[in-house]
C-alpha cells in the first residue's frame, strides 16, 4: 500500500475495497494535508544558513492564554490552531484488529481548540511569596466515538454488531484539559501546571513530549490575574517563517504632552505594535510584542508637516538609548511595562515577554531652517514602521 504524501490509493475496475481501503486512502489525504502545511511553514535554520527546518508553532491568536472575562483568578486558553513537530511519533495501525490502516504518518501533529478553554489559578501565595505557573500541551490524538456496527463473524458467517471507533480526533476540549502540580508531569493534552512558590517563585520544567504556551505571574495575595501576568511564549507559524508588519502613527509633542494616535496597523492575529512618543522633540519608541520572538528586523520612516506645508521626509536612524538599539529583541522589564502601557493603542504584555523595541530620536527642522529646540508646537509627524519577525 502506499504510505507516502501525495501517493493515491486506486480501486481497480469491479474491485471490491476492503476496509483497509478506506483507511489507507483517508490516511494518505490526512498526511498529505499536513505535511504540505510543514513545507510551506519551514523556518531557516539560522542567520548564516538558508536550509529549511521544522518547528512547531501557532497561527496567529491560536492557543494564545489571556486573561477571563470578567478578570478574576482564572485565565483562557484562546481557540485556534497550532503545530507540534514529533518526528519520532509516526505511528500505523492504531486500531489493531479492529481498524486497519488507520495510520498517523504526519510528524506534524495538530493542536486545535474551537472552543476558548478555562483554567483555574490556585490560591495566589502569602507575602513574600510568589509564583510562576505554566500551560503546555501536547498531541491530543486518539481513537473515540465507538458506535455499534454490523461486522461480519468468521466463523458463523453471520454480521453481528460490534462496537467501533469511528473517529480519530485531534481537538482539544474539557475532556483534554488537566490540572496538576509541579513536580509531577502533565497528563492532559492541555495542562496547567501550578509552580512552587517562592521567593521569587522559579518557572516549572516544561513535561517531556510538551509545548509550553505561557507562564502566569501569581504575585502573593493577588485576587486576578491580568493581562500583565501573562507572558505569552508560543512560537508563531508564518509563510517560509517569516512575519510581517506595518504601522503608521500620528505623533504629536504639543505643549509639552507627546501623544501618538494610530492611523493603520497591519499586522497578525496575535501581533501587537505600538509607538511611544517619549519626552520632547521627537522622541519615541516603537514596541511588537507577539510570542517568542527571536529576531527582527525594522525600519522606521518619518514626514514631518510644517506650518507651511513644507515636509522632511528621512530615514530615521536607530541609536541605543534607554538600553534599546536597533531591531533589539529584549525581555520586558518595568520601564518597558510603562512605556508599552502608554502606547497608541495601549499593549499590555506581562514583564518578561519578548519584545521587540526600536527606540528613535528625530530632530525636525523648522520651515525657516533653524534647529526646532524651544517651539514644540511645532512638532507634528507621520511615523511609518516595517518589519519582520522570526521565532526560530
Amino acid at each position: 500500500m502506499a504510505d507516502n504524501p501525495f501517493d493515491q490509493t486506486n480501486y481497480g475496475l469491479r474491485e471490491r475495497p476492503v476496509s483497509a481501503d478506506w483507511n489507507q486512502l483517508s490516511s494518505q489525504l490526512y498526511m498529505t494535508i499536513r505535511e504540505a502545511h510543514r513545507y510551506i511553514h519551514d523556518a531557516r535554520v539560522s542567520a548564516g544558513s538558508s536550509a529549511a527546518q521544522s518547528i512547531s508553532g501557532f497561527h496567529g491568536a491560536g492557543l494564545r492564554v489571556v486573561p477571563s472575562t470578567p478578570a478574576g483568578m482564572s485565565v483562557a486558553v484562546s481557540a485556534g490552531l497550532g503545530f507540534m513537530f514529533a518526528p519520532t511519533d509516526i505511528p500505523t495501525d492504531l486500531g489493531a484488529t479492529d481498524l486497519e490502516s488507520v495510520d498517523d504518518r504526519s510528524p506534524y501533529k495538530p493542536l486545535l481548540v474551537q472552543t476558548p478553554q478555562t483554567f483555574n489559578v490556585p490560591v495566589a501565595p502569602s507575602a513574600p511569596n510568589s509564583r510562576i505557573d505554566i500551560i503546555e500541551v501536547r498531541n491530543p490524538r486518539r481513537l473515540e466515538n465507538a458506535i455499534p456496527r454490523r461486522q461480519l463473524d468468521p466463523n458463523t458467517l453471520q454480521y453481528d454488531d460490534h462496537i467501533f471507533n469511528k473517529t480519530l480526533a485531534f481537538q482539544i476540549d474539557n475532556l483534554q484539559c488537566g490540572t496538576v502540580t509541579d513536580p509531577s508531569p502533565s497528563t492532559a493534552p492541555l495542562s496547567y501546571k501550578t509552580g512552587t512558590s517562592g521567593n521569587p517563585g522559579l518557572v516549572p520544567p516544561t513535561t517531556p513530549g510538551y509545548i509550553k504556551i505561557a507562564e502566569v505571574l501569581v504575585p502573593n495575595g493577588a485576587t486576578s490575574i491580568g493581562a500583565i501576568g501573562i507572558i505569552d511564549r508560543r512560537a508563531l507559524l508564518f509563510a517560509g517563517g517569516v512575519g510581517r508588519f506595518s504601522g503608521r502613527w500620528r505623533v504629536q509633542w504639543n505643549s509639552g504632552s507627546p501623544t501618538a494616535t494610530a492611523i493603520a496597523i497591519a499586522a497578525p492575529p496575535g501581533i501587537d505594535v505600538t509607538f511611544t512618543p517619549v519626552g520632547l522633540r521627537g522622541a519615541g519608541s516603537l514596541f511588537v510584542v507577539g510570542g517568542q520572538i527571536q529576531s527582527a528586523a525594522v525600519t522606521i520612516t518619518a514626514a514631518h508637516q510644517h506650518g507651511h506645508d513644507f515636509t522632511d521626509r528621512f530615514s530615521v536612524g536607530l541609536q541605543a538609548t534607554n538600553g534599546f538599539t536597533g531591531s533589539q529583541v529584549i525581555a520586558c522589564d518595568g520601564s518597558t511595562q510603562t512605556a508599552l502601557a502608554a502606547g497608541s493603542p495601549p499593549v499590555i504584555a506581562a514583564l518578561g515577554c519578548q519584545v521587540v523595541a526600536e527606540r528613535i530620536i528625530s530632530r525636525f527642522v523648522t520651515n525657516t531652517g533653524a534647529s526646532n529646540n524651544t517651539d514644540t508646537s511645532l512638532e507634528d509627524a507621520i511615523i511609518s514602521a516595517v518589519g519582520t519577525l522570526t521565532y526560530w
